[in-house]
């Protein structure tokens, strides 16, 4: 093969001609193309590294799967476990019949005192009706212990619509009486029972509210005693 070796002038022309060609300056206002930096060792390790976990965390992901789906289910509560009775109102010996019947047992028994239940009637459970639990699962219960006895509270003085009004939020039962005495009219004069006498709602308090002194009939009283010779 001959290489061509141009000279002169002519030649430099003819050369610079030739290389416009392969590369054709930008049209005017073109933004210059941007040069892509060579990716060094530091890039690719970044790469691996982004690849790497994208696979554990996918491997995780699927034996985790495996191993919640299919060889460690979360077992079934539907169909399989006991549906927990509803307590509420039973009596202790009614409660233990009803959870034996079951496939359940009774747990701790406590008792609080309630103004809606009666005394020895079933006020809470846990867990509450409708859980599931395993056969032989215990089921805490929690009695009535009737309504709290509470203390009467000092109402001599206090007027009847006051009164009467203590009372009834505590849960009381009221009588009013009305009687003569010392006290202001319209007011408390004494309770039965007693104030400070520990009693349970709904019990009857019975207020005693002055209709002021007693009046003096003139006439019933003895006459005077002059110490004279009548």
């Amino acid at each position: 093969m001959t290489a061509r070796v141009v000279c002169g002038e002519s030649g430099s022309e003819v050369l610079g001609d030739t290389l416009r060609r392969r590369n054709p300056a930008p049209p005017a206002g073109a933004r210059p193309r941007p040069v892509k930096p060579r990716r060094g060792p530091a890039a690719s390790w970044a790469r691996w590294l982004l690849a790497a976990i994208v696979i554990l965390l996918g491997s995780f992901g699927t034996g985790y799967l495996l191993a919640t789906q299919v060889l460690f289910p979360a077992p079934e509560t539907a169909g399989t476990g006991v549906s927990v009775p509803d307590l509420y109102g039973a009596d202790r010996e009614g409660a233990e019949g009803t959870l034996v019947a079951a496939g359940l047992g009774v747990g701790r028994v406590l008792t609080l005192p309630s103004l809606d239940v009666p005394a020895g009637r079933v006020l809470a459970q846990s867990p509450v009706a409708g859980q599931q639990l395993r056969p032989g699962a215990t089921v805490d219960v929690t009695l009535s212990a009737g309504p709290p006895e509470l203390l009467i509270p000092p109402l001599d003085g206090l007027g009847e619509n006051a009164a009467r009004a203590l009372l009834e939020e505590a849960g009381f039962a009221v009588d009013v009486k009305q009687i003569p005495s010392p006290a202001a009219a319209g007011t408390v004069a004494r309770t039965d029972p007693p104030s400070g006498t520990a009693t349970q709602p709904p019990a009857t308090v019975t207020l005693f509210v002055s209709i002021g002194p007693p009046t003096i009939d003139p006439m019933a009283m003895p006459p005077d005693d002059t110490g004279g010779t009548p």
